[in-house]
């Protein structure tokens, strides 16, 4: 199994602990670790779908999901779908009725901000940031700890190591 990022429990915290907001807005550059990201939220998170909006059939599922709600939407790639906006709004009603919650997200950090900022502002939905690989996830990737709540003193070199990603395995 794959390793995670930090996000993911930042993700799951969204799922189980947040009550004021319905919808969670990731953005993050291209190949940062968005898709991975809601993958693997969704292990943890059996009553959820997943679409990818990249992907042939996505609209299918959307229908689908629309007709028997699940506790959470796992919506990626969402600028790919036409019309994004007023169909995220008529998400956002829908999550408000009926109580599931959205995780939405897209390739392009400008489409994903003016979302939040557009038609999901106003306390609609609250926004996260994936950036890139921290140190602390730099110690778990490269083995030097074994989860992000293990107690360790970095070296020099671990620093020196991260900079230039010594030490991290392929994918």
């Amino acid at each position: 199994m794959m390793k995670e990022r930090l996000i993911v429990g930042k993700l799951k915290k969204f799922v189980l602990e947040e009550d004021y907001y319905r919808i969670l807005v990731l953005v993050g550059i291209r190949r940062i670790g968005k898709t991975t990201a809601l993958q693997q939220l969704q292990q943890y998170v059996p009553d959820s779908t997943y679409i990818n909006f990249s992907e042939t059939g996505a609209w299918g599922k959307l229908v689908e999901f629309i007709s028997a709600p699940k506790k959470l939407l796992l919506l990626d790639e969402i600028s790919y779908l036409k019309n994004y906006p007023t169909e995220i709004m008529h998400i956002e009603h829908q999550s408000v009725e009926l109580g599931y919650k959205v995780i939405i997200t897209g390739s392009s950090p400008t489409h994903m901000l003016s979302l939040y900022g557009g038609p999901l502002g106003g306390g609609r939905s609250t926004l996260t940031r994936l950036s890139l690989l921290s140190f602390t996830e730099y110690l778990c990737f490269s083995e030097k700890i074994e989860s992000y709540n293990c107690d360790y003193t970095p070296t020099e070199k671990d620093f020196i190591d991260y900079l230039n990603l010594r030490g991290i395995p392929k994918g």
